[in-house]
């Protein structure tokens, strides 16, 4: 006959994982730059899971270009030992450059806030996400 489950009870009660010892707020940080070096190379208007995804264009855009401050040069890194994750926040300076409507130039300059999470596998740190908003 086949493998069944009748119930399915909760963890409570089961202990968080302390910090990993060897693992700095640096090395945190250092996980989450290829995804902010990604948000940074859009050349598009959306920007999801994107510092800069609360920027709205209106109307077109063309020949743009982000320019993203370094939002995780100060930010600490929060340990939730429940799930095995990191936590970095701070704030993000952002500019961004395009060609709008009718050939007009825009350049603007915008700060927000944002968050990131790194997950620790027992050997490696995972970036997760990557999230602002402005």
């Amino acid at each position: 006959d086949g493998f069944g489950v009748s119930t399915m009870m909760p963890t409570n009660g089961v202990p968080a994982a302390p910090r990993p010892a060897s693992v700095t707020d640096d090395a945190v940080r250092a996980a989450l730059r290829p995804l902010l070096a990604a948000c940074d190379a859009l050349t598009t208007p959306r920007a999801v899971d994107c510092p800069q995804q609360g920027y709205t264009i209106i109307g077109s855009a063309t020949n743009l270009h982000w320019t993203l401050g370094d939002p995780l040069s100060s930010g600490t890194a929060n340990w939730d030992g429940s799930k095995s994750l990191f936590t970095v926040s701070g704030s993000v300076n952002f500019q961004v450059s395009y060609i709008g409507d009718l050939g007009v130039p825009h350049n603007n300059t915008e700060q927000g806030q944002i968050e990131g999470d790194v997950y620790w596998d027992g050997a490696k740190l995972v970036p997760v996400t990557l999230l602002g908003g402005i």
